[in-house]
């Protein structure tokens, strides 16, 4: 069993796959000019017999990300790295905006959804193209547990006096106008609680 993490772009796909136990990087990828006639593949994998990293890639027209996500889980299982649907027991989504609403990952259900879109505005140029992602990926798998990873959750710890601007504290209150720290998703979530939270959903 293994668990993907993905990075949806507007026209991109970077992903990686891990195996459950033990807890290693089997394969991983880029998914390039999506949208377009000459879109461009790369993925790696470890091929279980040798040892070994392989890598290939594959140039074809992608028209939108479903068909991308489907490009990616077939090349990953044509590539023995044993990501088909009945391998895959969660997703992982980065999505880059949670605004003051996520503290922590979140199970993905329609109510996560809507909260992430309502929080377009903050970012409005990666949070669209993180939706796709898992709309298309609830999609493909929808039996599979899909998790949400924020970005600005890693530093929702700060004291007032360290993310309030000095302005007029009605900005704060009516608009949201505040200090958001990002990039802390290698130490967002410990081991422990990455297990826990696809434990606490699979047993739902």
């Amino acid at each position: 069993m293994r668990v993907i993490v993905v990075n949806s772009g507007s026209s991109s796909i970077k992903y990686e796959s891990f195996d459950v136990s033990p807890f290693t990087a089997s394969a991983k990828g880029l998914l390039e000019r999506i949208g377009t006639s000459d879109s461009r593949l790369k993925h790696r994998w470890l091929d279980p017999t040798s040892g070994h990293w392989e890598e290939m890639a594959e140039t074809r027209a992608i028209a939108d990300h479903r068909q991308g996500f489907s490009l990616v889980l077939e090349v990953s299982s044509r590539a023995w790295a044993g990501t088909t649907p009945e391998a895959v027991f969660g997703v992982g989504h980065r999505v880059v905006h949670g605004g003051e609403r996520f503290k922590e990952p979140a199970i993905i259900d329609d109510r996560t959804l809507e909260a992430i879109r309502q929080l377009i505005p903050l970012a409005p140029l990666h949070n669209p193209a993180n939706l796709t992602g898992i709309e298309v990926m609830r999609e493909l798998l929808p039996d599979v547990p899909q998790v949400a990873v924020f970005d600005t959750a890693f530093h929702r710890t700060m004291q007032p006096k360290a993310f309030l601007y000095a302005l007029p504290y009605a900005f704060y209150r009516s608009y949201g106008v505040r200090r958001y720290g990002f990039t802390g998703l290698p130490t967002n979530m410990s081991p422990g609680r990455r297990h826990d939270i696809w434990q606490d959903r699979s047993r739902r």
